[in-house]
């Protein structure tokens, strides 16, 4: 952790945070990228956990924010998770989003819930339009519920419909009356 500054040197200088020094070292090294050195006089660096980072030169290990990941110790950058996938800060993995969610993007943080007339399995990018004669009309829905005898929806439905007067449905999931 510490240097001689010159072969004539009676003192050792320092190795500040994020770098290092062995024994009878001429100068300190800096701590490679995917290590760190948080404490100056220091013979060697720290291994950045999975779940952080770290460039070259660092004191301490950054945390993958949300949305990104490192699977591996001593990573010098953290992946994206992809679409359908979400992590928290300082995740080792992606999340695949939970039946009645999705993300449509990269690097997300958290899932969005599916909106009404709509509904998605586990892992989605996007939501799927509840189909005629079915409708859901909560948000977050894992599948859409057919429409009773005597009532009708058309696709993305909230809510299914009374047949008109005159009119009939003897089936579930009746696209018309």
């Amino acid at each position: 952790g510490r240097y001689a500054r010159s072969v004539s040197s009676t003192e050792c200088a320092i190795c500040e945070a994020g770098s290092f020094s062995l024994e009878g070292a001429a100068k300190c090294s800096d701590c490679a990228a995917g290590k760190s050195q948080p404490d100056s006089e220091q013979g060697d660096c720290d291994e950045c956990l999975a779940g952080t980072y770290s460039g070259a030169k660092a004191p301490s290990c950054t945390n993958c924010p949300g949305g990104q990941y490192s699977e591996i110790n001593s990573a010098t950058v953290c992946s994206t998770c992809p679409l359908g996938t979400f992590s928290v800060e300082k995740s080792t993995s992606c999340t695949d989003c939970s039946s009645g969610t999705f993300a449509s993007s990269a690097g997300q943080s958290s899932c969005d819930e599916c909106a009404v007339g709509r509904f998605s399995n586990a892992g989605a990018s996007l939501c799927t339009i509840c189909s005629a004669g079915k409708f859901t009309g909560a948000t977050g829905t894992t599948a859409c519920e057919n429409c009773p005898i005597g009532t009708m929806s058309e696709e993305e439905a909230t809510e299914c419909e009374d047949c008109d007067p005159g009119t009939y449905a003897e089936v579930e999931q009746s696209t018309r009356c």
